[in-house]
């Protein structure tokens, strides 16, 4: 057979005979048992063995081509070159000799694993282990493969070592996935309920809990929402005009927007939260003798008393008549803002 292996600046390709290292220093290397387990990397391994020569010892053990799958791993950082260099091969304890402890392993633990463990499995080993994480073999391994090693880390941080599995556990019995619980877990602390209460930490029926609390939280969103545009009209109730036949006025609820950008066809329900939040002034242009009935919409920067945007069904542009109504509105508004307010005296008088 023929090989090909990076190492350096070298690509290599040549056939394997046991024969080839009789009488040099890599003859006890175990190369041979390395390929026999599915091992392709053979001159990245000699390079590594030469390091690091307890490697032999997790070959004779039949861990062979997780030891390749690492050196795979370390050799390709995503991009189409090789990383350079001998492999290093952190996650393995170099520190120890005995090869269960290499591993992070008792020894039942090590033989049981032997015949299925993947590089993905020995680094979720190794993280959980580091983090204090005691790993049932091979259950554990296969649910902390299926919760993945992002999410692993994430719920970590929200239930720290000692209630980990539980966690895990309970997302089993409830058929849920992280997302669920990490959201639930969310809404629950956001809504001030008791987190601390088991019966609240770990609902009966999680699923109905998160819709329960997601409810609950877009209550008192709208609620919050509703108080804001009710101040936001008091605000803005005064840019409210009339000529020449048609009406300007600031939109009064999110209903209304939504109303409004369902009937013209446009966006304008997407900018409800910046105009309740006071980053934007959303008007409606109607007819006086159709007040009721949307026409066109207006964006105004109260700032600058400068119109954004007025658009009317599927976004067309302003006929000649609003053009012609807005310039006068923009027109009012800056007047209006250069008038000085009118003093008084302590009698009430007007003073000149």
């Amino acid at each position: 057979k023929s090989f090909l292996d990076d190492y350096g600046e070298s690509c290599l390709v040549y056939p394997w005979d046991p024969a080839l290292l009789e009488g040099t220093t890599a003859e006890n290397s175990k190369l041979d048992r390395y390929i026999a387990q599915g091992g392709t990397r053979l001159v990245a391994y000699l390079a590594m063995w030469r390091r690091k020569p307890a490697a032999e010892n997790l070959i004779m053990q039949g861990y062979g081509l997780l030891v390749d799958q690492l050196i795979d791993k370390e050799q390709h950082t995503g991009t189409y070159d090789r990383h350079k260099g001998i492999p290093k091969l952190a996650a393995i304890n170099w520190k120890e000799k005995k090869p269960h402890r290499m591993m992070h392993m008792s020894k039942a633990e090590f033989k049981k694993m032997a015949p299925y463990m993947t590089v993905g499995k020995f680094e979720m080993l190794t993280w959980a282990r580091e983090n204090g994480l005691e790993v049932q073999l091979p259950e554990g391994l296969d649910r902390l493969e299926k919760l993945g090693s992002y999410h692993a880390r994430e719920m970590l941080t929200l239930t720290g070592p000692r209630a980990f599995w539980k966690a895990v556990l309970y997302m089993d019995r409830q058929g849920a996935d992280f997302i669920l619980l990490r959201d639930y877990w969310k809404m629950a602390g956001q809504l001030k309920m008791d987190l601390e209460d088991a019966q609240v930490r770990w609902p009966k029926d999680l699923k109905a809990a998160h819709d329960r609390v997601a409810v609950r939280q877009q209550q008192e969103k709208d609620a919050i929402l509703k108080k804001h545009f009710e101040e936001r009209l008091v605000e803005l109730e005064r840019f409210s005009w009339m000529a020449d036949g048609i009406l300007i006025r600031p939109a009064a609820t999110e209903a209304e927007l939504r109303q409004e950008g369902k009937i013209l066809h446009h966006c304008v329900a997407s900018y409800a939260k910046n105009h309740a939040d006071g980053k934007t002034a959303i008007f409606f242009i109607r007819r006086v003798d159709a007040p009721a009935d949307p026409w066109y919409t207006l964006e105004l920067d109260e700032k600058e008393l400068r119109v954004r945007q007025n658009r009317g069904k599927h976004n067309c542009a302003k006929t000649e008549e609003v053009q012609e109504f807005e310039n006068k509105w923009v027109a009012w508004l800056q007047a209006a803002r250069k008038r000085k307010p009118k003093r008084h005296n302590k009698k009430g008088m007007t003073a000149a």
